[in-house]
């Protein structure tokens, strides 16, 4: 049988990234990469890389449109300056995971990854939920 946590994991550090820049930053309470980690593991019991939290920022931005600064914009942290209102709790991230990594094969290709992620945000930005 095939293991999804693997999966559900990796698919999973955008949406935690998001969350977490969403709930906790604004432009009076930039993050650091380490605050996001630490936060991201506080909440969802995750350990992201500080390099996957860097990559996943840059796609939120120049992918998906999502307005963060960025370190080097302010040299302090990361924040969202303007987001649309969605609020993700933890179990709800869990279950938009597990609804886009399942495939007919017991796991899902490259491919399929970017493209469920493109899905996820774009019902995020549509407000669906």
């Amino acid at each position: 049988m095939y293991c999804l946590q693997p999966i559900i994991t990796k698919n999973g550090n955008i949406l935690y990234i998001l969350n977490v820049l969403k709930k906790y930053s604004d432009e009076e309470h930039k993050l650091s990469i380490s605050e996001l980690k630490e936060k991201i593991n506080e909440i969802y019991s995750e350990d992201i890389d500080p390099r996957t939290i860097r990559r996943n920022i840059t796609l939120l931005k120049e992918k998906f449109g999502y307005d963060i600064s960025t370190y080097n914009d302010n040299k302090i942290g990361y924040y969202i300056s303007n987001d649309p209102e969605t609020d993700f709790e933890p179990g709800k991230i869990r279950a938009i995971i597990d609804t886009f990594s399942y495939s007919a094969k017991g796991k899902t290709s490259n491919i399929e990854v970017i493209k469920n992620i493109e899905d996820i945000s774009n019902s995020i930005m549509k407000k669906i939920r």
